[in-house]
């Protein structure tokens, strides 16, 4: 069984790891489609990720920043993904420009 003070720690932990994987890319550049709103990326790994807001993640992200009470920034990414759609006519694997054949 865990204990409180580490389901305590544990909370604390994502929490703060929201912040690490919370990124904001509002232009076009090189590769990457700009997205209108802060979204929360998959995971963190320097000069990867960091741009990204997959579409097949941001279900289970978005019910995790809810569950945090980050509702603003989970409104920001489904409006990203409806940027995209209006944009494109497709929501893209991913924001980058060579996704736009895989939805």
């Amino acid at each position: 069984m865990i204990s409180r003070n580490n389901y305590k720690q544990a909370l604390k932990y994502i929490e703060n790891y929201w912040k690490k994987l919370t990124f904001y890319f509002p232009k076009n550049k090189n590769i990457h489609l700009g997205l209108p709103n802060p979204f929360v990326a998959p995971s963190f790994s320097e000069g990867i990720f960091e741009n990204d807001q997959f579409y097949w993640d941001s279900y289970f992200i978005i019910l995790g920043l809810v569950k945090s009470n980050r509702v603003e920034l989970a409104k920001g990414m489904i409006d990203n993904l409806a940027h995209l759609f209006k944009r494109f006519g497709i929501i893209p694997s991913r924001n980058r420009y060579y996704n736009l054949g895989i939805s």
